[in-house]
């Protein structure tokens, strides 16, 4: 238990006065990001945007544009880990070297159902959960698999791929 209280107190150590939560809702084409203040206080209403480079660097412009704007110096961008879709994102940011943290999917759904209880499901709702789960430090570390490990992903699936193939043939 100590050690779990500690793990949270270091990430609430992360968030200052001057923090902007990036909370991101990924999805195979588009993804919406909702962007909350260390405060509460919602900086923009949520946004989507494409799921490709041209999306993401949009993203870093709207994050630049609030930061100057409400003066900050520090921005953690929390994503839900869904599908192979969130990590086009994470790799983009970690390029970068922001703060890249995840949430879980069940965390998400318990959050969004503690702030409204009202069954409606939707990308906002579920961008601006994500950033609140980030607000208060429940989220967890990162590490995205380097170019090696993502090589021989690819190649076991291709071979699976062809020992399927190959027993069809058979």
């Amino acid at each position: 238990m100590a050690a779990v209280k500690a793990k949270r107190q270091r990430h609430l150590d992360l968030i200052t006065s001057s923090t902007l939560i990036v909370g991101v809702d990924g999805h195979s084409k588009s993804n919406t990001a909702a962007f909350t203040l260390a405060s509460g206080k919602e900086a923009l209403s949520p946004k989507k945007f494409e799921n490709s480079r041209k999306g993401f660097l949009w993203l870093l412009d709207k994050v630049d544009w609030i930061t100057k704007k409400h003066n900050l110096d520090n921005v953690i961008y929390v994503l839900e880990p869904n599908g192979p879709y969130w990590m086009l994102l994470a790799r983009f940011l970690a390029e970068r070297n922001f703060v890249v943290k995840v949430v879980n999917a069940y965390q998400v759904k318990m959050n969004r159902a503690t702030e409204d209880p009202s069954p409606e499901k939707n990308d906002w709702r579920d961008a601006r959960s994500i950033a609140d789960l980030g607000k208060q430090g429940k989220f967890n570390d990162t590490t995205l698999p380097g170019p090696v490990y993502e090589d021989l992903r690819s190649l076991a699936r291709m071979r699976e791929g062809l020992i399927e193939h190959r027993s069809a043939q058979k």
